[in-house]
């Protein structure tokens, strides 16, 4: 969705998602990766971690507030069928981070 420069020159290409309102049982949120509209792919509604850099989930949809969570596509999981694509839904936990600097920055 978006070409982002940082101050320190770095590009990145980001995803944005809207969280689920529907959490999961213990209240962490949920973020659907997957394009919306039907492929003849099979694999073709699931992202590839190398279309872009990272995710960024908003969470208004639970908190209320206009804030986000960031992870490398790198660090995320992988489609149980499609092991080149990421997963259909994930779990913003804390191994999402604040910052879009800081999800880059993470080893993976």
């Amino acid at each position: 969705d978006f070409d982002v420069t940082l101050v320190d020159g770095r590009r990145a290409l980001v995803e944005c998602k809207n969280v689920s309102p529907n959490t999961y049982a213990d209240g962490t949120p949920r973020v659907e990766v997957q394009k919306p509209r039907s492929q003849r792919d099979p694999a073709g509604r699931f992202y590839r971690p190398d279309q872009f850099d990272a995710v960024a989930a908003c969470l208004y949809p639970v908190t209320g507030r206009w804030e986000f969570r960031f992870k490398a596509t790198s660090l995320m999981e992988r489609h149980p069928l499609h092991p080149d694509r990421l997963a259909v839904l994930h779990r913003v936990d804390d191994t999402w981070t604040t910052t879009l600097a800081t999800a880059l920055e993470a080893p993976g």
